[in-house]
């Protein structure tokens, strides 16, 4: 079996939300927590939160959960930073892992058996990265073999998984995941969500 960590990112400051979309209620729990929990279900370890603008509030409401919480402090400089902060508290929880994957905490249609699938395509293939593939596009969640490992800290900006998909696309196998293009940065994308759940 693949020792795959999983990685949350949740440091974002969500200004186009108006509100800590990381706490928005999904089912009556917040949307990160939801994520969380879905992830803890799943076969990976560790269990990695990247929190940061709104640090204090989300951990009040993770504090429960079996995870490793860890700090992006250079949250504003973006996505590439949060990914640094998530493979560092993954590597430092466990030494063992094999792979990690990278999803965000507004992406609400995640699921156990998505994850799994990801993992189960890992084993059986011999590329180095597994993107989530949907409707207008790719990108996370997606897995990242040890292979990537040290490129992944190199990360900077708004440079994410995508550019190394994109860099390293011979290597890429792709799994669907519909819905997988829904996430909620806006007021209207959280409403128009509600109204159809």
């Amino acid at each position: 079996m693949l020792k795959t960590a999983l990685v949350v990112l949740a440091a974002g400051k969500a200004s186009r939300m108006g509100a800590v979309k990381q706490l928005l209620k999904i089912d009556g729990k917040p949307m990160v927590k939801s994520i969380l929990e879905t992830s803890l279900e799943t076969a990976c370890y560790p269990i990695v939160a990247v929190l940061g603008a709104h640090k204090k509030g989300i951990q009040d409401e993770i504090k429960d959960l079996p995870i490793t919480v860890i700090e992006n402090p250079n949250f504003e400089e973006g996505i590439g930073s949060s990914i640094v902060c998530g493979l560092i508290g993954a590597y430092m929880t466990s030494k063992e892992i094999d792979a990690i994957i990278f999803l965000t905490a507004d992406q609400p249609q995640i699921s156990k058996n998505h994850i799994e699938k990801l993992i189960v395509t890992a084993q059986n293939s011999n590329k180095n990265i597994v993107s989530s593939k949907f409707y207008g596009g790719f990108g996370i969640p997606a897995l990242f073999k040890r292979f990537y490992f040290e490129e992944i800290l190199t990360l900077k900006g708004d440079a994410g998984a995508k550019k190394l998909i994109l860099k390293y696309k011979e290597d890429v196998v792709f799994v669907d995941f519909q819905d997988g293009n829904l996430d909620l940065d806006t007021p209207e994308d959280y409403q128009n969500y509600l109204n159809l759940n």
